[in-house]
C-alpha cells in the first residue's frame, strides 16, 4: 500500500465520487480509478460499493477511512505544530456550523486572538453537520441538539429561545406573546427534515397532540425567511437569528424559552489538534 493510494482512497470516501475526489487532489480521474483498484486488488477487498452514482463505503472501507483520517490528521498536527514553534498559532481549522450566528461570534473572537489562523466554515443542517464531524470532513462544529455519543467531547456556548416570525401585518403582529397551540391553527413555514429547527418544532407540536400540516416546506433557514416576508405564513427562529428587516417582526413563544443549547462539538482524537484545543479553551 502506497501513500498515493491511500490519499486517493480518503478523498473519494470523503467526497463519494471519483470526480470531486480528482478535482480535490488536482490529478485526473483515471489516476484516481488506477489507485482505488490497486489498493481492493493488492489486498482483495472491496472498499466502495456503488448506489446510482454515488460510492459508499463498505464496512472495511468506513474502518479503513477511519484509520487514514487520524493519519492524515496527525500529519497535519505535525505540520502545524512546526509552523507554530516559529509563527506562532497558525494553519487552517475547518469548523462546521448548523447555523452562521453563534458560529460566527466564536469565530470572531478566535480569529482576534489568532490572526494567522484560517477558517473554513462548512453550513448545513443540524443532520449534515453531525454526519461532517463523525466523518472527520471538519475539525470541530458548533450546532445544537447533537445525540450523545462517547467520542465526542462537548461544551455549552448558549441557550436560546425560539421566537416566532411573522410579517409587520399579520394578524398576531399585535401579540406581546404567543402559544405553540395558538400557532398551530396558522399558516406555517417549516424547515427540512434534518433541521434541528424543525425537530424541535415538531416535537412540541406532537406534545400538543395536534397534527399541524405546514403551508409550505423549505430546505433553508434563508429560504424560510424569504416565504415569511413574502406573507406565505409564519417560520421559527432561534432569537439571535432574527433578521434586521423593517418588514418582520418576532413574537416570543412563552412555552419554547430555553429550548436550545448550542455547543462546541470535536472527535476525541481532534482534541491534540492545537487550534481545536485552542478553540475549546477560549469557548
Amino acid at each position: 500500500m502506497t501513500l498515493a493510494q491511500l490519499k486517493a482512497f480518503h478523498a473519494v470516501a470523503t467526497e463519494g465520487s471519483i470526480q470531486k475526489a480528482a478535482e480535490r487532489l488536482r490529478i485526473t480521474q483515471p489516476a484516481v480509478s488506477i489507485q482505488i483498484k490497486a489498493l481492493e486488488q493488492g489486498r482483495k477487498v472491496n472498499l466502495f460499493r456503488r448506489n446510482g452514482h454515488a460510492l459508499q463505503l463498505t464496512s472495511k472501507g468506513q474502518a479503513l477511512f477511519e484509520a487514514a483520517s487520524r493519519l492524515f490528521r496527525a500529519q497535519k498536527d505535525a505540520e502545524d505544530i512546526l509552523t507554530s514553534a516559529y509563527d506562532g498559532m497558525s494553519g487552517t481549522l475547518v469548523l462546521g456550523a448548523d447555523g452562521p450566528h453563534v458560529a460566527l461570534d466564536l469565530v470572531a473572537r478566535f480569529q482576534a486572538e489568532n490572526p494567522s489562523v484560517r477558517v473554513e466554515m462548512m453550513l448545513g443542517n443540524s443532520e449534515t453537520t453531525w454526519d461532517n464531524l463523525l466523518n472527520l470532513r471538519v475539525d470541530a462544529a458548533v450546532m445544537a441538539g447533537a445525540q450523545e455519543d462517547p467520542r465526542v467531547i462537548r461544551r455549552d456556548l448558549c441557550h436560546q429561545n425560539m421566537v416566532a416570525l411573522l410579517r409587520c401585518d399579520h394578524d398576531l403582529a399585535g401579540e406581546r406573546d404567543v402559544t405553540m397551540a395558538k400557532l398551530a391553527g396558522q399558516d406555517l413555514v417549516f424547515r427540512e427534515t434534518g433541521s434541528g429547527t424543525q425537530q424541535k418544532i415538531d416535537t412540541a407540536l406532537l406534545g400538543l397532540d395536534q397534527y399541524t400540516r405546514p403551508r409550505l416546506e423549505i430546505g433553508s433557514r434563508e429560504g424560510m425567511i424569504e416565504a415569511v416576508r413574502r406573507g406565505m405564513g409564519i417560520g421559527f427562529v432561534y432569537e439571535n437569528e432574527v433578521p434586521p428587516d423593517a418588514q418582520l417582526m418576532v413574537i416570543p413563544i412563552t412555552d419554547m424559552k430555553a429550548v436550545n443549547t448550542d455547543q462546541l462539538l470535536c472527535m476525541k482524537d481532534q482534541m491534540t489538534n492545537a487550534l481545536v484545543k485552542s478553540l475549546f479553551d477560549m469557548a
